[in-house]
């Protein structure tokens, strides 16, 4: 059946990698439960050789609530990393946390991607994002998918509080179903050529609903989002 593990207030320091988990499932889930978002704290000091905080390869049908998580490397730093088809998991109410100086595309807080930040990969899908404070990065939330014409799918992000990111708040390359809703996204005012929302060949029905964006340059790009 399903189970949960409840995280008593503290700071845990250390990298978090969850594998594929034999048994999981749709009812079978895995929840991960703070009993308070402002103090049950998870973080680690992040570099070259482990770039990320929490990372999920391959797993499904976890869910994460009500954590801090801090990367606090001074490059390299992912809150969250989902990697090798990682799908059906929620990520809700938590404040993940990187760099607010880094002008670097290594410094993500929470990335789908393949080996590494900018490379596509049949990363994550049927996903969900909701209810979280993310501070910082290169973007606050960034999801690559495979290609073009064989995008990740269903993934959604809502009710965001994505905020002091350098280049995107929200970047989804490569997506379909995608749904990005009721998120406020603001970043730190220092680049000239920042995005609120940056959509790139997102198909099948793609919906960017309710939210509020002040950038300073594009608040939505879109680049051949199809039905």
């Amino acid at each position: 059946g399903p189970v949960t593990a409840t995280v008593l207030p503290g700071t845990y320091t250390g990298a978090v990698l969850f594998n594929s988990i034999a048994g999981a499932s749709a009812t079978n889930t895995i929840t991960i439960q703070g009993q308070n978002v402002n103090t049950c704290i998870v973080e680690y000091n992040t570099s070259s050789s482990n770039s990320y905080v929490i990372r999920f390869n391959g797993t499904d049908y976890i869910r994460i609530r009500d954590l801090t998580i801090n990367a606090t490397g001074t490059l390299y730093e992912y809150g969250i990393w989902y990697y090798n088809q990682a799908n059906h998991n929620e990520v809700t109410g938590c404040k993940v946390n990187v760099s607010t100086t880094s002008t670097s595309g290594y410094s993500e807080g929470i990335l789908a991607s393949g080996a590494s930040y900018s490379s596509s990969g049949n990363s994550a899908n049927y996903n969900l994002i909701e209810g979280n404070e993310i501070t910082g990065g290169y973007c606050g939330i960034r999801f690559y998918g495979t290609n073009s014409t064989t995008n990740c799918v269903q993934n959604e992000f809502r009710e965001n509080i994505v905020t002091e990111f350098y280049y995107a708040g929200i970047m989804v390359y490569y997506q379909g179903q995608v749904v990005v809703d009721g998120n406020t996204i603001i970043d730190r005012g220092t680049y000239s050529n920042s995005y609120g929302i940056y959509s790139y060949y997102n198909r099948t029905g793609p919906q960017y609903t309710r939210n509020y964006i002040r950038t300073q340059y594009y608040g939505m790009y879109t680049y051949r989002v199809n039905q």
